[in-house]
């Protein structure tokens, strides 16, 4: 694609190539409608270049302004960033101080459940030590019974003795 200049500018190619346009190269006299056309030139360029200049200067404001938004929005992250962090830290605190109450309460557990499972132990203990003592104390109560029933048969055969060595 070929590159061509506005015209609006710079007027177009034949004005360029018409030996009236060309001034310099006369060495005449310049003609008032030239001078007026070159004003007329000039000031469109010198409005173009203004409203260029207006709108770089727009330009620069917008992007100032988008600069500060941008930085605004920026600091507003990073300060929402921090307050979730100083969040999560805080949670984690938080969960940390409950995992240690927990794990606490699971260690107070096990010693409760070690001096249950003790105190079961000893009270199987002292049941076992208790039915031992009760089948000896049978054992020793059938034995006085096998006695008594012996001083018992032995005294009725002592009486039956008496009553015949009084009959005789």
């Amino acid at each position: 694609m070929q590159k061509v200049l506005n015209p609006e500018l710079f007027g177009s190619e034949s004005d360029f190539l018409n030996p009236s346009h060309q001034i310099i190269s006369q060495g005449g006299p310049i003609s008032y409608e030239q001078i007026k056309r070159l004003e007329d030139k000039f000031s469109t360029v010198l409005n173009q270049v203004n409203e260029l200049k207006n709108s770089l200067t727009q330009l620069k404001l917008d992007h100032e302004k988008l600069q500060k938004n941008y930085i605004l929005q920026n600091e507003q992250i990073t300060r929402s960033i921090k307050i979730l962090e100083k969040n999560d830290q805080t949670l984690v605190q938080q969960n940390q101080q409950k995992i240690n109450h927990f794990n606490q309460k699971l260690a107070d557990f096990k010693t409760l459940e070690e001096k249950t499972q003790h105190t079961m132990n000893r009270h199987q203990m002292l049941l076992k030590n208790y039915e031992v003592k009760l089948e000896q104390m049978n054992q020793l109560i059938e034995e006085k019974n096998n006695q008594i029933l012996s001083f018992n048969s032995t005294l009725n055969l002592a009486k039956e003795e008496i009553a015949r060595l009084k009959k005789a």
